[in-house]
């Protein structure tokens, strides 16, 4: 049966990151989120994924609650996964949590992506890079975070809706754009905040800053996800600047902010599709 909070994996092997992977178990554990370690190497490194207590399981018996999954940590970069790169069961699960829809966390890569790891790999914002350093268990608290308040409004009797694009122009009032970020983020749990153009972009930066302000009155920190949208004006196609917003419970009125697209090097957009995203079954 799945968690109502949610089910992270936690991939596991030599050279893996443990104090990576430490942060996310403890904070989706505080959050309520079911928490599996998966074993990549055989059985001597299988009893190394001491940071999550039982279960711990081998790719196999994670291939079959893949559908009850709503993210998987990669503790460390994408040149790691080179090692396994000829193992279709570790391509299968990653390619049947991306087709879920499943959240996809790795590590950043110090150089260009092997590219055919880079085609096995989702693109963003599915494929989310974890940040170094102070950042990490915050973002792994806003991560656990937005899995629960999805998982939430799944439930019956909880809405569903997706919230209003919140459009800002170079002459948009930053105070009223702020507190349509604010009401947004508490009714929805995130906003999300559009931009086109460097006078209207200002105009959205500072609406950020004062929304935060209003969401600190309700003891909730802001997160901010920036990425690039193509839209369409009149005929023709202009680049516009999107904000992803959210925000969680907390008493430290502190602001963190940082990209999905921090993969260096970055991964190109391939139209081939993973050999391993098909359904039949591997044994």
């Amino acid at each position: 049966m799945k968690n109502r909070a949610g089910t992270a994996l936690i991939l596991w092997a030599s050279y893996f990151d443990e104090l990576v992977a430490v942060s996310f178990a403890s904070e989706f554990r505080q959050m309520g989120m079911r928490v599996i370690s998966v074993a990549l190497n055989p059985d001597s490194e299988y009893q190394k994924g001491e940071f999550v207590s039982p279960p711990r399981y081998n790719l196999q018996e994670a291939l079959q609650i893949s559908s009850e999954v709503d993210c998987l940590v990669i503790p460390a970069s994408p040149a790691a996964l080179a090692q396994f790169e000829q193992d279709p069961l570790l391509w299968r699960l990653i390619a049947d949590l991306r087709q879920r829809g499943a959240r996809i966390v790795i590590g950043k890569a110090e150089g260009q992506i092997d590219r055919t790891i880079a085609r096995l790999l989702p693109p963003h914002p599915q494929l989310i890079a974890y940040p170094a350093g102070e950042k990490l268990l915050l973002f792994a608290r806003w991560v656990a975070y937005l899995i629960v308040v999805e998982n939430d409004q799944s439930r019956p009797g909880k809405s569903r809706s997706t919230p209003p694009l919140i459009k800002v122009a170079s002459d948009s009032v930053p105070g009223s754009v702020a507190g349509a970020i604010a009401g947004v983020t508490r009714q929805y749990g995130y906003a999300e905040v559009q931009s086109v153009g460097a006078a209207a972009g200002n105009q959205m930066l500072k609406s950020i800053a004062i929304a935060k302000s209003y969401l600190t009155v309700d003891k909730l920190a802001l997160f901010v996800v920036p990425d690039f949208a193509t839209i369409e004006i009149a005929g023709f196609s202009h680049s516009a600047i999107r904000l992803f917003v959210s925000a969680w419970p907390t008493n430290q009125g502190e602001w963190i902010g940082w990209g999905i697209d921090a993969l260096t090097g970055a991964v190109e957009q391939q139209t081939e599709p993973s050999p391993y995203s098909n359904t039949d079954s591997i044994t």
